[in-house]
């Protein structure tokens, strides 16, 4: 695991503590099934009109998993003009779950897990589509609605890969900063509940986007890392001048993002890696992926 300054050791010990914890919940949870596999499909998004709350009383949509708020900050910061940077700073990246209260059993349940963008209005943070946010009260400039148009589209590639009552496994396209490049990868974020205290947290890694069917994808030379559920994130942003056109149009390159979600990082073991980058999932390959980083993080 990455060092950790001497302080803060303990709470981060604790963390990992519980999130191995909930992992072993949830591996009891998928242990009875067959072994068909996940079909892949796009994930849900979270209705425009949605408050972001972390509100484990609410019916819908009660469960705030991380909400990113994008920040311009290093590279050709100048080569923004201050229009494009209000526009792409204006609505933040939203994860929420649906948990439903304790079952018979008295375990939580994980109903769904969604994505959409939000942005705060008059009575808090709320979800907001391109064509619901003047109806919201929350009006957004022209070139502020076609910036959450885009991404809007783009959310129509992030895919679920697998599902249980504990668990959900999703890919996000993204444009990451490496080694001074924007690089195009696939985020894979793995959201898991712990069924007996209703908490939960995500572990994200990044993937080099597939080349052909056969092979797994490859993981990034970087640790995983570990997110707390109900987390802000100020997402900052690395500009590329090149990426943008002859009118000051950014081009699908020209914003990357700087690091993965804030959280925990956490060194991969041999068995974690090998079976992070699989393109699909059957229910017990789920929980042996789910057994892989629960022995990674005691390590």
């Amino acid at each position: 695991m990455q060092y950790i300054p001497p302080p803060r050791r303990r709470t981060i010990a604790s963390v990992v503590a519980v999130v191995a914890l909930a992992l072993t919940v949830a591996l009891c949870s998928a242990a009875s099934a067959d072994d068909a596999v996940f079909q892949v499909a796009p994930i849900q998004t979270v209705a425009p009109g949605t408050r972001v709350l972390d509100a484990p009383g609410q019916e819908s949509w009660n469960r705030q998993i991380l909400v990113a708020s994008p920040k311009i900050n290093s590279g050709d910061v100048d080569s923004v003009s201050g229009s494009i940077r209000d526009a792409a700073t204006k609505c933040a990246l939203t994860i929420m779950a649906e948990v439903e209260t304790p079952l018979p059993d008295g375990r939580f349940e994980l109903k769904r897990v969604g994505v959409g963008y939000s942005i705060d209005g008059p009575e808090g943070r709320i979800i907001v589509s391109s064509d619901t946010a003047s109806d919201l009260d929350v009006p957004l400039g022209f070139i502020a609605r076609q910036v959450l148009r885009t991404n809007e589209q783009q959310l129509a590639d992030v895919s679920l890969i697998g599902k249980t009552s504990a668990l959900a496994l999703f890919d996000a396209p993204s444009v990451m900063l490496r080694k001074g490049q924007h690089r195009k990868y696939l985020t894979r974020h793995f959201v898991y509940l712990d069924q007996a205290t209703g908490q939960g947290a995500m572990v994200t890694w990044l993937l080099v986007p597939p080349t052909d069917e056969e092979h797994p994808m490859a993981i990034i030379d970087q640790p995983m890392r570990v997110t707390k559920w109900n987390s802000n994130e100020t997402r900052r942003i690395h500009v590329d001048a090149d990426e943008f056109n002859l009118l000051g149009v950014p081009g699908e390159l020209a914003f990357a993002l700087e690091d993965l979600p804030p959280g925990i990082d956490v060194a991969w073991t041999k068995r974690a890696a090998r079976l992070a980058g699989k393109k699909t999932f059957s229910l017990p390959e789920l929980r042996e992926l789910s057994d892989a980083l629960r022995e990674a993080m005691e390590r």
